[in-house]
């Protein structure tokens, strides 16, 4: 099994990869409706036949996309300090526009003020990966 900091670090990664291939299911969903409403010389079952063998096709990399996801998930909240399971979340799970929180966007709505010091940040951030990688190996029976 892949270390949790790993899986963390593609979590925005695998949630933009699902999220774009929910957005294609949408889209065919759609031109399925409009195949339909073109009349007669258009048969609206083979855009449907052609989005369910696409679903079939990604549905395994979906599912180990929401299994990788939520074992992330799971194991932050696992986590004691809240304030590390928040800064964590902010960097890694959050995004602003499809793009990962900036460390002075963190530090911003960590406490809130703009000008927490990097160095603070970063001590904060190590801690919280060595615990948030110890509590993963906790929760599964492994030792660390």
């Amino acid at each position: 099994m892949r270390p949790i900091t790993e899986d963390l670090r593609r979590y925005l990664h695998l949630h933009q990869v699902n999220q774009s291939m929910e957005l294609q299911v949408m889209a065919m969903k759609s031109a399925e409706l409009c195949c339909a409403a073109l009349g007669p010389r258009k048969d609206p079952m083979t855009r449907v036949d052609a989005r369910l063998d696409w679903c079939a096709g990604h549905r395994a990399e979906y599912q180990h996309n929401r299994a990788v996801m939520r074992r992330v998930e799971r194991a932050l909240a696992a986590m004691e300090d809240p304030l590390e399971r928040q800064l964590l979340r902010l960097r890694y799970t959050d995004s602003r526009c499809g793009r990962r929180l900036t460390w002075q966007e963190v530090g911003s709505l960590l406490y809130g003020q703009a000008n927490v010091c990097p160095s603070t940040l970063f001590r904060h951030h190590r801690q919280a990966l060595a615990h948030l990688s110890q509590t993963a190996a906790d929760r599964e029976g492994v030792a660390a």
